[in-house]
This record gives structure tokens, sequence and C-alpha cells, in this order.
């Protein structure tokens, strides 16, 4: 995370004038500042209720960051002992020795709590932190707010790696830009901010992902914090400043604090907010970084000592805190109930007793970790280096090995063969070696049939696409939903006339009251260009994300695991309808809902089946057989025509997941290559109605 530089870094600068001393001076509110970052952050993976904003510390913490590394190259060029060898040999004794620390004390954690599925991924994070890449690695794996996030102990170094990545970029581009046009700093800077900032606001529209993780979307907050550096190059410390533009300094810093608090206020009340909430924060972190000067009030505030103390050990509390949360969610569910196979939300206790010994562990290892290895007289810049790059090796080495033996496999299989010793074989078989989740890419676009496609947006090249085939064929089935619909896409594809024109727009998370996806798109297209085309048009989507948890939360596990305190979300259920509704009156089409289809919950990717007989609890089919009467009900109400999933009953005896070299479900609740196969063979044994409104054929 940026905390891993701003933490690391005991002195906050404020650049004094030509020939004043070169030491940089000490800025107690800028650990202040740090303290008001990282605790929210903490208070957010903790699940602590008023935090869901709290990840947006991050974003804060970018911004200091980039202002003390700029100050640092900056100063240190003008005085002529810049040098990239020293600059990154500060970066390795800062970060390296704690993060390899908190490594290796994961490790017996990971092989004592983890399943064989999440050791395994455990192993791969090791592998991209040691290649400054876990960003990446956890960008490829998903969205960094879904539930299985929660269940990733080092998914938190992603920000290390931006800025580690940062690091090594930066400083060469800086160091040539004040050689070569020193003048012109200040207007590059700005140029690659607004670059990035502008690639940060597109990126959240169509690849939100990764507009969170990646370093070109990002840069534009540590650029920021290197404009709020040049800035206060510029101003002298010793200049005299009239009344006025103190009280005005003291109103931009106060203003920055309540833009950090609006933030992240705004991101728990509305998530789809588009990157405002982002650009709040930053924005907030600069004006309270270039303004918040000594004797101002709000300096003074976040000069406290208590907010100073949590500041300096900032970096360590990062590091600390999140695999502490998520293994205690792993030992809670290993010790409390064998069939909670997802535990998201800690009890408020235990989470605010693992982020109080988050900040001891940081403060015990700010002294006697990260404070000998700052001092040159005990570790000199070249042993940085080297103890550096040998313990990346060494954990590299260790994960690689790991990955590439099955002496995990073996030992995981040999603590749970006491259940069912066929079926915990056959399952690892087709974890490994079953190809159990659909290829998306892959069978997307058939080279054979062009007109029977899945596409996850609604562009320009899209609606030409669809609008050839209606010219060769005619008329058109839509498919239109989140991954669900991407799911009925697979089941229902091999089973079209050869003539098919079936169009499949969907993505995952973009349900139709969700304006942050291609909704808008798609309603515009549907009653403009391609208005029609289509002689029908289904809507299907996930069910548990209409169904909340104790917290009011969608698509949670515990929703499942304690049904008594689940419920439907019935406003979030009517606003889909009215929607739903309102597209029917727009388009020349019949529009009819497909129902949620049955989701065991069973949590694959831990393989906990192997403790629940593989058969799913009772309860959670009595859910989704709720969910479906209030869909209905609804759809009865908007004048829509209603599909029922419910009908198509169990897809193998007993309603197990895993039958005679079947596993039906990849995981919670989407279909396998083979479970969609059975769901297509059942669908037409009834003589569902949804193969005749698809187009199958006969």
């Amino acid at each position: 995370m940026a905390l891993g530089m701003a933490a690391s870094i005991p002195s906050s600068p404020a650049f004094p004038s030509a020939g004043a001393p070169k030491r940089l001076a000490y800025r107690a509110e800028i650990d202040g500042l740090r303290a008001l970052a990282i605790l929210p952050v903490m208070g957010f993976h903790a699940g602590l209720p008023g935090f869901e904003g709290g990840y947006l510390g991050v974003d804060v913490f970018f911004v200091i960051s980039g202002y003390l590394i700029t100050s640092l190259i900056v100063m240190e060029s003008e005085e002529g002992r810049f040098s990239l060898a020293g600059f990154w040999a500060r970066r390795a004794r800062r970060i390296l020795p704690l993060l390899t620390l908190v490594i290796l004390a994961c490790l017996p954690a990971a092989w004592w709590l983890l399943a064989w599925r999440d050791i395994t991924d455990f192993w791969q994070s090791l592998i991209a932190i040691s290649l400054f890449a876990s960003n990446i690695l956890f960008w490829s794996e998903g969205t960094y707010f879904g539930v299985q996030s929660e269940l990733k102990p080092l998914l938190h170094t992603w920000s290390l790696a931006v800025e580690e990545q940062f690091y090594l970029i930066f400083p060469i581009l800086c160091a040539a830009a004040l050689k070569w046009a020193p003048q012109r700093l200040r207007a590059l800077f700005w140029f690659a901010c607004g670059l990035s900032a502008a690639l940060f606001l597109v990126w959240q529209i169509v690849a939100s992902s990764t507009a969170f993780f990646w370093l070109p979307a990002r840069a534009w907050q540590l650029l920021t914090g290197s404009l709020c550096a040049l800035a206060l190059m510029r101003q002298s410390v010793a200049a005299k400043r009239h009344g006025s533009s103190r009280a005005k300094e003291r109103g931009f810093a106060l203003g920055g604090l309540a833009l950090i608090i609006l933030a992240m206020a705004l991101a728990a009340m509305v998530p789809a907010n588009l990157g405002l909430a982002p650009l709040l924060a930053t924005v907030g972190a600069a004006l309270v970084v270039r303004f918040a000067q000594a004797g101002s009030f709000v300096a003074k505030g976040l000069s406290w000592r208590p907010l100073v103390a949590v500041g300096l050990v900032s970096y360590g509390a990062y590091l600390w805190h999140v695999p502490l949360l998520v293994f205690a969610r792993h030992a809670v569910a290993a010790s409390a109930d064998p069939e909670l196979d997802r535990v998201v939300a800690l009890p408020l206790g235990l989470a605010l007793a693992l982020c109080a010994l988050s900040l001891l562990l940081a403060a015990l290892t700010w002294r006697w970790v990260e404070q000998p290895f700052r001092d040159r007289a005990r570790v000199s810049g070249r042993a940085a280096l080297a103890l550096g790059a040998a313990s990346l090796a060494l954990i590299l080495a260790f994960a690689l090995t790991t990955a590439r033996t099955d002496w995990q496999e073996q030992a995981y299989l040999t603590q749970t063969l006491g259940a069912e010793p066929q079926a915990a074989r056959e399952f690892l078989h087709q974890m490994q070696h079953g190809a159990v989740r659909p290829d998306i890419a892959a069978r997307a676009n058939p080279e054979k049939r062009p007109c029977v496609m899945l596409v996850r947006w609604m562009g320009e090249e899209e609606r030409q696409r669809i609008a050839q085939c209606h010219a060769r064929h005619g008329k058109g089935v839509l498919l239109f939903g989140d991954s669900h619909a991407q799911g009925l896409h697979f089941v229902l594809a091999g089973h079209l006339r050869s003539d098919a024109f079936f169009v499949t727009v969907a993505s995952p998370g973009c349900r139709m009251d969700n304006d942050r996806c291609f909704t808008t798109k798609l309603e515009e297209a549907l009653s403009g260009p391609l208005a029609g085309m289509f002689a029908s048009a289904l809507y299907s989507e996930a069910g548990s994300a209409r169904i909340l948890n104790a917290q009011g939360r969608p698509d949670r596990q515990t929703a499942f695991t304690d049904p008594s305190s689940a419920r439907i979300a019935t406003d979030r259920l009517d606003v889909l309808f009215e929607r739903l509704s309102d597209l029917q009156e727009r388009i020349d089409a019949p529009l009819r809902i497909v129902g949620p289809h049955y989701e065991p919950r069973i949590n694959l990717k831990t393989a906990q089946p192997l403790f629940t007989s593989w058969v799913p609890r009772p309860t959670v089919r009595g859910q989704f057989e709720a969910l479906d009467t209030a869909y209905a009900a609804r759809a009865r109400s908007a004048g829509l025509d209603y599909i029922s999933m419910m009908t198509i009953g169990p897809l193998s005896p007993d309603d197990r997941v895993l039958h005679d070299g079947c596993l039906i479900y990849f995981d919670l609740d989407h279909f396998s290559v083979c479970g969609s196969k059975r769901l297509a063979q059942r669908l037409r044994a009834l003589d569902h109605p949804l193969m005749e409104y698809a187009g199958a054929a006969p």
C-alpha cells in the first residue's frame, strides 16, 4: 500500500529557502494525516460499521508518498548527491525487512488454517510479491471488493506493488527531467498527472478493477503529491505572509480534511460513484499536505501525540492487520461450524481486538525491525540492497518450489479422506484437471456461428455486428444481465438452431439497476439503432444479489449460513422491475424475466463440501424459492412474462453438487461446463419454456 513508503520515511519535509540547511524539517502533521488514513483502512478491512469507505485511506497515502519521494529526489538532485542506487537502497531498507518478517509469520498460519485451494493462491501471491506484481495478480483474480477477497491474507500488498513499480520508474524520469528540462518539470508533472487521471476515469466506467489495481490509473495520485512538493519548494518558509494569506491557507487545510471525510462517507453511501470519492480524497489529502503549515489549527490537531504515534507505525499496522483479520476468519470458520464455509463478518469484539493487536505488533516491529534497518551505521546501502534482493529471492524460490509440487495437495487430501475418500479424490481431480469453469473468451464468439455471440459491452462495434446478423437472419433473441446471464448463454448456445441469431450482453455484477455497467447503453440502443432487431428479450441475474445478510449486504455467505437473519432486498427489487417495465415500453419486443436459479452456496474453492457430504443445506433452497415467489409477484405487477427456474429440480440425485464425475458448479453459484450440459438436458426433458423462447432447435 502507499503506506509502504509514506510510513517508512521518518522525516516529512518542509522546504527551506536557498542557502538554508540541507536537512529536511520534520512535519508532525503528516504523521497525523497518516494516522487518519490507516485507521479507516483498518476499520474497512475489519468490517466495522461506518467504515465502508475506509479503503480510501490508500488514496491519501499515495498522495503523501508522492510528496515525500519527490521532495527527497528534487532536494538531493539540487545538491548534486542524488543517485538511483542510493534511492533504491533506501527503499529496500525501509520496505523489505518488515515485509519479509510479515510474510514469514504468515507461513505457519497459512499452512495450518488455509484449505488446499486457498493455500495454492497464497503461494501465487508470494511469487507476485517477490516480483513487485501482486497488484497484477489480484487484478487478474477479480475485484478488490468481492467476498472472496476478504479471505486472501496478502491482498493488501497490491498497493505496495503499485508504489514499488512507481519507485522503479519515477526516479529515472524525474532525474532525467531535472537534468535536461528543469524549468519544465512542473508542466511535465501536470501532463502526466492529467493523463493518468483520464485513464482512471475511463477505466472506472469500462474496467473498474483495472482502475483500482493498475499503476497507470493510480499514478495521478502519487503525482498529485509530487505537485504539492514542487509547490512548497517555490514557497519560502522565511517569507512573511499577510494575515489574509494565512487565513486562506487555514481554510484550504481544513477544507482538505473535510473532503477526505466526505469522500469516505460518499464511498460508503454510493458505491457506484464513478471515481468521485477517490478524486475528493486525493484533492483533500493534497490540500492538507500543501496548506497545513506549522502553527495552524489543522497542523496542531494533526500533531496530537496519539495521532502522530499511530502515524509513525502506520506501515507496520497496515502490513500486520490484514493477515490477522483474514486468518481469524479462516480460524472461526474451521472451529465454530464445519458448515460455515465462508466467514466475512467477524464478531465486533474480535475485530477490534485484532486491530489493537496490529497496532501493538506495529509498534514492536517499528522499534526492533524498522528502526535498526534504517540506521545506516548498522546497515549500509549496499547491504540493504543485498539483503532485500536475497530475501525476495528466497521467498520466490520457496513459493515456486511449493507451487510446483503436490506435497500440500497430498497433505490436504490426507486430512479430508475421512469424510468421503472417493469424493475427495474426485473433487481435487476436477478442480485441477477438469476444466470446470466455462472459458468465456473461447466460447464468446464461435467462428462457425458468428451470430451466436456473447459480449460484455454495448458499443459501436457490437451494434454493427448485431445489425449485420439482423440483415442476414431477421429478428433475433437477446439475453442480458450479469454473470448468471453469461452462464445461461453457455447452457443455451449449444442447443440453438444452426441459423440462430442469439445475442447475450452480460458482465459480472451488471444488473439492470446498476448504472455503472452497460445497461444505459443497451437501453439507448434497443430504443434507437437496434430497435426492431429482436423478436424476444430475456433478462437473467444472480438471486444471491437480492438476499441480504444481517448487516444488509447482498451476496454474503452469512445470509445463507444464518438464514434467520437474512431478508430479501425488496426495495432493490422494486427498482429493478420499475426499470424493466420502463424498458418493455421502449422496445419493440416482448421482455421475459428469467427467474434466479438455485445456488448451492457451497464454497468449492475451499473444498468445504467434503465436510457437508456435498449436499447444500435445505434452508438455502427454501430461500431461493421464496425469492422466486417475490420475483414472480413483481413481474405480474409490472405486466412482464416470468420464467421460473425453480421447476427444474435437482441436477443430480439428492441434490449433490458432485455426482458421477461431474462437479456441477465451479464456485458458490455458477454452473461448471458439465453442469451447464446437465441443466440443458434437464430443460429439454421438462420441455421448459426457456428453450422455446431462446430459439432452441427441436
